[in-house]
């Protein structure tokens, strides 16, 4: 289940994911905390990329170590990716004030829509057929004999 959340987020775009937000009819507050962890992904992403980077040029972590010294290591790239979140964060707050953005306020439309096909309705219906089978009643195999 894991990695097929994972396939999800990492295979389609934010506007999507957000766009089916929409038309399952989430409430206001939850569309806007996971558009917002859904775009905060890439950019944690590539903040752990330019520390680790920085770690190595610096030869930190380059050698083989002790568990206790691999945690230390661990602290050391957790301490500035956790610094760098909170002033994005930060930032993100006072955006959203500047452009006075309230959760009492109706959404805008401009986000992309599309209607189910019949190829949705039938992939959706495979899918809870095979959620059935895998999780369903099973009957004991000396009764199918």
């Amino acid at each position: 289940m894991i990695i097929v959340s994972i396939a999800l987020v990492m295979t389609a775009r934010d506007v999507e994911l957000i766009g089916a937000l929409r038309q399952l009819h989430c409430p206001q507050a939850v569309i806007f905390f996971l558009s917002t962890v859904f775009r905060s992904l890439d950019l944690a992403l590539s903040d752990y990329e330019t520390i680790r980077q920085a770690q190595i040029t610096r030869a930190i972590a380059t050698r083989p170590r002790s568990f206790i010294r691999r945690l230390r290591d661990l602290a050391s790239t957790a301490v500035p990716l956790v610094a760098i979140m909170i002033r994005r964060s930060a930032e993100i707050g006072d955006a959203l004030l500047a452009r006075g953005y309230t959760l009492g306020r109706p959404m805008a439309d401009f986000y992309e829509s599309s209607p189910w096909r019949l190829i949705d309705w039938g992939v959706a219906v495979l899918c809870l057929l095979l959620l059935y089978f895998a999780l369903g009643p099973h009957p004991a195999v000396t009764t199918l004999l």
